[in-house]
């Protein structure tokens, strides 16, 4: 645990020193979330579902959506500045 958590701090400092931000996502989202991202049709089999006020949730199998999700809130353009390499 202690070589692992020195490597993730190293890492996060190094991330941050470049821009990069750290998020975290929520562990349960919208069933209709992981519709629209596509990996309710591949990944459903592996997936735990729950009922919320009526309403279809799964327990996320990975972070793909609801990182999509903060990431699209601000423009981005391939021509921006490309982030300098670790």
């Amino acid at each position: 645990m202690l070589l692992m958590n020195t490597l993730q701090d190293w890492l996060r400092r190094k991330l941050l020193k470049y821009g990069y931000k750290e998020i975290k996502t929520p562990i349960i989202l919208t069933q209709k979330l992981w519709e629209q991202s596509g990996h309710y049709e591949n990944y459903r089999e592996n997936m735990y579902f729950t009922q919320i006020d009526e309403a279809p949730f799964a327990v996320k199998p990975m972070n793909c959506p609801g990182s999509t999700i903060v990431y699209r809130t601000q423009l981005r353009s391939y021509r921006g500045p490309a982030p300098t390499p670790l």
